[in-house]
């Protein structure tokens, strides 16, 4: 039986953002894959989930508030400072102040939501990140 795994993700400290920065920059630079993703607001919840292909890493925009997320597949992640490989799923308690980079071992879907009062997609994007120019989501 699989076991779902409840946890949670600290805020990045600032060296850790630092850290992650020249890597972040490195993939952005690289060829992109297109990475799925799906948004919707329902019942004052928005909600948002992309499919990592087997052997993309993927770097996400910094997140600004908290958020519950639930991971799927066979991937690695940056949490508290280092990266940890995980099997399953696992949702987590996520906190404001975070970026993450994942990297898919085979298919992996990431789910994020959080409750919101806005009315549209471009808004709650706005409400979760400053970087919404990074958002893949941006140009579908």
């Amino acid at each position: 039986m699989t076991e779902i795994v409840i946890a949670e993700i600290p805020p990045n400290t600032s060296g850790e953002l630092e850290a992650m920065a020249a890597g972040v920059e490195e993939m952005r630079a690289a060829p992109q894959v297109e990475i799925k993703t799906k948004s919707f607001i329902h019942a004052g919840m928005y909600c948002r989930t992309c499919l990592v292909p087997k052997g993309v890493a993927i770097a996400g925009a910094l997140i600004k508030i908290p958020t519950v997320i639930m991971v799927t597949g066979d991937f690695a992640m940056t949490c508290g400072g280092r990266t940890v490989r995980l099997k399953g799923t696992h949702i987590f308690r996520a906190s404001a102040g975070r970026r993450q980079i994942f990297v898919a071992y085979e298919n992996t879907t990431i789910s994020m939501s959080f409750a919101t009062r806005a009315k549209t997609l471009l808004e709650a994007e706005a409400e979760f990140t400053d970087e919404t120019d990074l958002l893949m989501s941006r140009g579908e």
